[in-house]
C-alpha cells in the first residue's frame, strides 16, 4: 500500500472509530472524567459551586463569554481547583482560543503532572499544532499512567501510522488489544499495518477478527477484498461480495464491482446478469446512474465505465440516461463515433437532451 494512501486512509478511520463516543461539550478532546472526579466532589467552597453553576448555564445557552466571567469568578474562591481550571480551558477551546487553553492546561499539569484530563487536552492541542512528538510523549505518558485510556491508544497508534512509524504503531495497538481485547478498532488497525508490512496471513486474520467482533463494519470487508485481489485469491473474493451484498441487497457500488469483477475473471455470463440487472434497476433508481459517474467518471476510469455501462444497456436499452452517460465516457476516450451514436439516443423528453444535441 501507498504511504500516502495509508496516511489517509488512518486519518479518517481513527476520526470514524472515535466518533462512536461522540463528544460533549465537556468531552471536547476525549476526556475520560472518571479520573477528574464529579463537579461536586471537585468544586468544594460553596461560593465556587453557585458560581460554576451559572457558568454551566451560560455554557448550555451558548453565551460563552459570561461562562467564562463565572468560571473565573469560581476559580477566585477554589484557585486550587484542578477542575474549574480545565472547565475554563474547554471553554476556550469552544472560542477557538487554543492559546489561552494551551497556558492554563500548561499551569495545571506543572502542578498536577499526572492529571489526566490536562494531559490528553494538551496531546490534542500539540497534535492540531503539528507538534507530533510533544503529541505523541504525551499520550505515551497518559497510558502509562492509565493504562485503559481507550481512546488515547487509537490517536497514539493513528499518529504513529501518519508518521510512518509502524513498528510504534504496532506496538501501541497490540497493546490496546491487550487490555481491551474485543476492541475491534485496534484488530483493524494491526491488520492495515500487516498489509503495509506484506504480513497478508497476519492482516487477514485480524480483518476476520474485526468482523467477528462487529460484523456490521464494511471497511474491514473491502480490506479483505482488496488483500484477496493482490492474492488471487478469486474463491474468496466472490465470497466477499456475496456476503456484502447479503447483507445490503441494494448496495450498488458492490454489484457493480462484482460484476467487474466477473468480467475481468471471464466469466462474462455472470457479469452480464449483474449489469443487466443494474440496468433494469437505473430506469426507476437513479442513484444507480449516479453511482457510475461517482465510482468511475469522476475517478477517470473510462475502460471500465464502459463495459458496465454497456451491460447495463441491455438491461435498459431505451435509457436516455445510461446513453448519454456512456456518450460522455466515449467523448472523453476521443471515440467519436460511438459517442455521437449514443448521443443520437438520447430522447427528446430527457433533461440531457439539450446537452446531447450540442454534439
Amino acid at each position: 500500500m501507498k504511504a500516502s494512501s495509508l496516511k489517509l486512509t488512518i486519518v479518517i478511520m481513527v476520526i470514524l472509530f472515535l466518533s462512536g463516543c461522540a463528544p460533549d461539550r465537556i468531552k471536547t478532546f476525549g476526556v475520560d472524567e472518571g479520573r477528574t472526579g464529579t463537579m461536586e466532589e471537585s468544586v468544594k467552597p460553596e461560593g465556587a459551586y453557585y458560581y460554576f453553576t451559572e457558568a454551566e448555564l451560560h455554557r448550555n445557552k451558548g453565551e460563552l463569554d459570561k461562562a467564562i466571567q463565572y468560571l473565573n469568578k469560581a476559580i477566585l474562591q477554589d484557585p486550587e481547583s484542578s477542575y474549574l481550571q480545565l472547565e475554563l480551558a474547554v471553554v476556550y477551546l469552544q472560542q477557538k482560543d487554543r492559546t489561552r487553553a494551551l497556558n492554563i492546561v500548561e499551569n495545571v499539569i506543572k502542578k498536577d503532572p499526572e492529571n489526566i484530563k490536562a494531559l490528553i487536552i494538551y496531546g490534542k492541542l500539540k497534535q492540531e499544532a503539528k507538534q507530533f512528538e510533544d503529541a505523541e510523549k504525551t499520550y505515551e505518558k497518559i497510558i502509562n499512567i492509565d493504562p485503559k485510556q481507550k481512546n488515547i491508544y487509537l490517536l497514539l497508534g493513528g499518529l504513529y501510522m501518519q508518521e510512518d512509524k509502524l513498528d510504534s504503531a504496532l506496538m501501541t495497538f497490540k497493546k490496546l488489544i491487550r487490555y481491551f481485547p474485543e476492541s475491534y478498532a485496534g484488530h483493524f488497525f494491526i491488520g492495515k499495518i500487516y498489509v503495509a508490512q506484506d504480513n497478508f496471513a497476519g492482516a487477514e486474520k485480524e480483518f476476520k477478527r474485526t468482523l467477528e467482533l462487529n460484523s456490521n463494519l464494511e471497511e474491514p470487508y473491502y480490506e479483505l477484498l482488496n488483500l484477496y485481489k493482490t492474492l488471487g485469491k478469486d474463491k474468496e473474493t466472490v465470497q466477499l461480495y456475496k456476503d456484502l451484498l447479503k447483507k445490503d441487497p441494494e448496495n450498488i457500488a458492490v454489484a457493480m464491482e462484482m460484476g467487474y469483477f466477473y468480467y475481468q475473471k471471464g466469466k462474462k455470463r455472470d457479469a452480464e446478469k449483474i449489469f443487466k440487472e443494474l440496468g433494469d434497476r437505473s430506469v426507476v433508481q437513479k442513484e444507480v446512474v449516479k453511482t457510475v459517474v461517482q465510482l468511475y467518471l469522476d475517478k477517470k476510469k473510462y475502460d471500465e465505465a464502459i463495459i458496465i455501462l454497456q451491460g447495463m444497456l441491455k438491461g435498459a436499452p431505451k435509457s436516455s440516461d445510461l446513453h448519454y452517460v456512456i456518450a460522455v465516457v466515449f467523448d472523453e476516450k476521443n471515440d467519436l463515433e460511438k459517442a455521437i451514436s449514443h448521443f443520437k439516443k438520447v430522447a427528446p423528453d430527457s433533461k440531457f437532451y439539450s446537452e446531447a444535441t450540442v454534439h
